[in-house]
């Protein structure tokens, strides 16, 4: 095997709506979780923001706790490293409660 003994790893990078696309969710969804500190900024080139692997795995990760019950508050403390993974099943997820209807 011949070469230099360097490693070459492809980086990918994303628009927003690139990665809007590839994680299922919209635009604004991603601002939002930026704007809660659930997602790290992307990096800026002039006006054009990128965004990378980490943040498309991130983006699966909330959605996994979410689809699980896991509140936004408990997701950040997740993904902050306050929880480890194997608390999970010790932080009861949210249930959601129906209402009864006032007429039978």
């Amino acid at each position: 095997m011949g070469g230099t003994g360097l490693c070459e790893y492809l980086l990918v990078e994303y628009r927003i709506e690139q990665l809007a696309r590839a994680s299922g969710m919209a635009v604004d969804t991603i601002r939002f979780y930026q704007g809660k500190g659930l997602l790290d900024s992307p990096r800026r080139e002039g006006r054009v923001t990128w965004y990378g692997d980490g943040h498309l795995e991130r983006l699966r990760r909330i959605r996994d706790l979410q689809q699980r019950g896991f509140t936004l508050t408990v997701i950040r403390r997740f993904l902050e490293g306050e929880l480890e993974p194997s608390d999970e099943s010790l932080v009861p997820p949210r249930t959601w409660r129906r209402s009864r209807p006032a007429c039978s």
